[in-house]
């Protein structure tokens, strides 16, 4: 906000903000009108740069989210072909499959960004995990899931999906004490981060 508050014709600052409203969305902390923002913010950025990468690879979730699937999976192909090489657009792509239910493009597409940039292991390990939870492949989810969490093991998302996975393995007080731990991790963040009154 501070960015585009300085410099309104900044477009890249423009579709970080409407990035940092999807992902709210995505990580499901979002509140009730932040497509509706990223969209604004989006739009601002194209106006400014119609060719702009990130804000078109972020507007595949605000299709996906207005029921525009058709509109996503054309961008997204589009963006492949454009940018066969960058991480973001891999995601999309994978997180569409996902959607479609075409697991094996999805699991190509994830494993694709970690291969791109290796940094990128957690955010591939939940969501190639989710994946193979969908299918009933608990142990292969459990082997995404420990790759993540070499590189951050209390991620929650990493912890969310190992709850996940052993409560459909049918360990279930496992599952949730991993679950009633990410939350009350959650929470403490939270009030940490609650403003004090004076």
């Amino acid at each position: 906000k501070e960015a585009v508050r300085l410099d309104p014709k900044f477009a890249l600052a423009h579709s970080a903000l409407g990035g940092c409203y999807v992902n709210r969305v995505l990580k499901g902390l979002g509140e009730a009108h932040d497509h509706e923002k990223a969209l604004a913010a989006f739009n601002k950025a194209l106006a400014i740069d119609p060719k702009l990468l990130e804000a078109r690879m972020h507007m595949i979730f605000i299709y996906i989210s207005t029921g525009q699937k058709p509109r996503a999976r054309e961008e997204v192909e589009l963006l492949r072909e454009e940018y066969p090489n960058d991480v973001g657009v891999h995601f999309a792509r994978g997180y569409l499959a996902r959607l479609d239910s075409d697991y094996d493009r999805a699991l190509r597409s994830f494993e694709r960004m970690v291969r791109l940039n290796p940094n990128e292991r957690v955010v591939t390990s939940y969501n190639r995990a989710r994946i193979f939870m969908y299918q009933g492949r608990y142990e292969e989810a459990l082997d995404e899931i420990n790759q993540g969490a070499k590189m951050e093991p209390d991620h929650p998302m990493i912890q969310t999906f190992r709850g996940r996975v052993l409560y459909y393995r049918g360990e279930v007080d496992a599952a949730a004490r991993i679950l009633e731990q990410v939350l009350e991790r959650l929470l403490q963040d939270a009030r940490a981060q609650r403003p004090v009154e004076l």
